[in-house]
């Protein structure tokens, strides 16, 4: 079963690959990479939020396990934008990043939370990196109209 499984798959992969459009020049690849501190108080936590933009698409790297909500709310700045978000991920591994709201639900055994305040995350981590993702959409720009 595995194997058909896998014949399978290889041979979608083949159909994808023969009707693969190369980009062009003109596509606009542009990256970006910005910083966002998420550390609560005077302890800096500082963590990378890359933007690539390819056509009208945007890849989004952020540092952390993201909380559902704000990988809606990263979806909706990227199509303010005028793009299109293909990948939302983390780009590196640091623990999950709580929403605010996660942080104001002070529940009494919370795994998620727990731990990205031992790390010294502010409870405003998630809209910093949110606020670092705008930044970075800015700097490789917006889809031009009438495309």
């Amino acid at each position: 079963e595995v194997e058909a499984m896998a014949r399978s798959i290889a041979r979608a992969a083949g159909r994808g690959l023969a009707a693969a459009v190369p980009l062009s020049a003109a596509a606009g690849v542009r990256a970006a990479l910005r910083v966002a501190d998420i550390g609560a108080g005077r302890r800096p936590l500082r963590v990378p939020i890359r933007v690539v933009r390819v056509g009208d698409a945007a890849l989004i790297g952020m540092a952390g396990e993201q909380f559902v909500e704000t990988g809606a709310r990263v979806k909706a700045a990227v199509r303010q934008a005028g793009l299109f978000p293909l990948v939302i991920g983390h780009a590196q591994h640091l623990a999950y990043v709580p929403t605010p709201e996660a942080f104001a639900a002070r529940l009494p055994s919370d795994y998620e939370v727990d731990e990205a305040r031992r790390l010294g995350m502010a409870e405003d981590a998630a809209d910093r990196e949110l606020g670092a993702v705008r930044r970075a959409l800015q700097a490789v720009g917006r889809r031009r109209r009438g495309r």
